[in-house]
């Protein structure tokens, strides 16, 4: 049983992901084993395919009681509930807020209704997706992030330069251009941008800065080590709604945090932040705050990380509470 109290001994949280900290903590917390399922890229939809056979041979071997999941891809879910159906088990949604753009795969949209109305329940990080998995007629919980303790790890930095990494998965809604602009202006803070490289724009990365270090896909100990090491975070994203990772990468590692300025995300991260429009304008000013008085703003990032905590023991008490009848129905 995990600290719930509440999910069958014999549960399993499944990301079609290389790794996710997000998954990591959230299976801990419900006291589910976490299993992630990547066998690198292929072109198109077809690499989902060798992602759903090993899913469903896990999934016939374990025989898990409660399968939790990461959403998207929808085909995830959709695997999950074909086994809940001939396996008399119950799934679980963690959709995360690209679940809900409706820009990307419209036509697979209806695949998210299917599994949300399945589902005994979907995590989603704020009340907006909560209101969006009830128009679908599923349930919806809101855990907006769970506190964790990333590795040690080590990662080499120059000592003089003040540092900010990027923490970047390449995805259309983060202004990489931006950054790319703001570190030309700011010559003596040194920039690290994270995950692979080769995702970018190739004239873009042809026009890298010489302060801006790509640092390409690191593992799990060095990208602590990097996040630890460094000054400050930054997380960037052009689209509404969206929790932001890395900013809870930045709670966890005591790091004050640039992100953008959306009303979600003032009041997710409310401390030690500073919240820019995605300008190139904007992220030297929040650097230069930062630099300014950046005492308070680690002071403050640490009062966000306790009140993290206590929010947290909250949640975990209400889940407890709703999953059991939830199961029920």
């Amino acid at each position: 049983m995990g600290w719930l109290g509440t999910v069958p001994a014999r549960s399993l949280f499944i990301s079609w992901v290389r790794h996710s900290t997000r998954s990591s903590s959230l299976a801990q917390g419900l006291g589910a084993e976490c299993h992630f399922i990547h066998d690198g890229q292929r072109l198109g939809l077809l690499k989902y395919l060798p992602r759903a056979w090993k899913t469903w041979r896990l999934l016939t071997r374990r025989r898990p009681a409660l399968v939790i999941c990461m959403n998207p891809p929808y085909f995830l879910p959709l695997v999950a509930a074909v086994y809940t159906r001939f396996y008399r088990a119950r799934f679980i949604l963690d959709s995360h807020s690209a679940a809900f753009d409706m820009r990307k795969w419209t036509w697979l949209h209806p695949l998210h209704a299917f599994a949300a109305r399945r589902a005994v329940l979907s995590i989603v990080t704020n009340e907006t997706l909560c209101d969006a998995v009830r128009a679908l007629g599923g349930e919806a919980f809101r855990i907006t992030d769970i506190p964790y303790t990333l590795p040690a790890g080590s990662y080499p930095l120059p000592a003089a330069a003040f540092t900010i990494v990027f923490v970047c998965t390449y995805a259309p809604d983060e202004p990489l251009a931006a950054v790319f602009e703001a570190a030309r202006g700011l010559a003596d803070v040194s920039f690290y941008v994270t995950g692979d490289a080769r995702k970018a724009d190739p004239a873009l990365r042809g026009s890298q800065p010489r302060n801006l270090v790509f640092t390409g896909y690191l593992s799990n100990e060095d990208y602590a080590g990097l996040l630890r090491a460094a000054d400050a975070l930054m997380v960037l994203t052009t689209r509404d709604f969206t929790m932001q990772r890395g900013g809870s990468e930045a709670v966890s590692v005591g790091r004050p945090l640039i992100t953008s300025d959306w009303p979600v995300l003032r009041q997710i991260f409310s401390k030690g932040t500073v919240h820019v429009d995605n300008s190139a304008e904007s992220i030297q000013a929040a650097v230069g705050t930062l630099r300014g008085s950046y005492e308070r703003y680690r002071r403050e990032i640490r009062e966000l990380a306790n009140e993290r905590q206590a929010s947290w023991v909250r949640t975990r008490a209400e889940l407890a509470q709703r999953l059991p009848e939830l199961q029920e129905g």
